[in-house]
């Protein structure tokens, strides 16, 4: 949440009628200076999914089947989850979907914001399944208005940065997009750039 809570930031809730839930509202937005951010990670599966058909044509794999969360088991090591698994004839592609909204200089949108284990296991999944000759993807969604490029961030989270670099080396793709953000809706919008430093 670095840069998305400074004292005086404007933010806007959704509230849920659903009686299990501990809390009823959930943070979707901030608005700090005139960039509008989406907070809600657990959205970012969702806005990729909506615009599916924009990332296959990206990836040059149109008419594929698409199943979210599925589940890798390695002899070697534990379980891990996967956002999306794209399906084609006998080719499948594994994707991680990561939300990003920490604006660094220059419109550079890095990621991880916090140091994170979990997201080190899933990059560690798309390398295993690369090397086992499947096609991964990373795709990083940019809910922040201000960022033009991504960047991993080597800054905060230099061991997720060196894995990402070593996802690149063994062949896993990496597409970022900006969202287009207002404060009723948030759809996948244009790629971005993606750098290494």
């Amino acid at each position: 949440m670095t840069g998305c809570a400074e004292p005086g930031t404007l933010v806007w809730f959704s509230k849920s009628n659903n009686p299990k839930r501990k809390l009823p509202y959930s943070w979707e937005l901030s608005q700090y200076q005139e960039h509008l951010i989406g907070i809600n990670s657990a959205k970012a599966n969702a806005i990729v999914l909506e615009s599916i058909d924009k990332v296959l044509e990206d990836i040059d794999f149109n008419n594929a089947s698409v199943k979210p969360e599925v589940t890798i088991e390695f002899d070697d090591t534990p379980k891990s989850r996967l956002d999306i698994l794209l399906s084609r004839e006998d080719e499948k592609i594994y994707c991680e979907v990561k939300s990003v909204t920490l604006l660094g200089d220059d419109g550079i949108g890095y990621f991880p914001d916090t140091v994170s284990t979990r997201a080190h296991k899933h990059i560690q999944t798309l390398i295993k399944l690369r090397k086992m000759g499947h096609r991964a993807l990373m795709i990083f969604c940019v809910q922040h208005t201000g960022i033009d490029r991504f960047s991993p961030a080597y800054h905060i989270d230099p061991k997720y940065a060196d894995l990402f670099q070593k996802a690149i080396e063994a062949g896993v793709e990496c597409l970022a997009y900006r969202c287009l953000i207002s404060t009723k809706n948030i759809d996948l919008g244009p790629r971005i750039a993606v750098q290494m430093n």
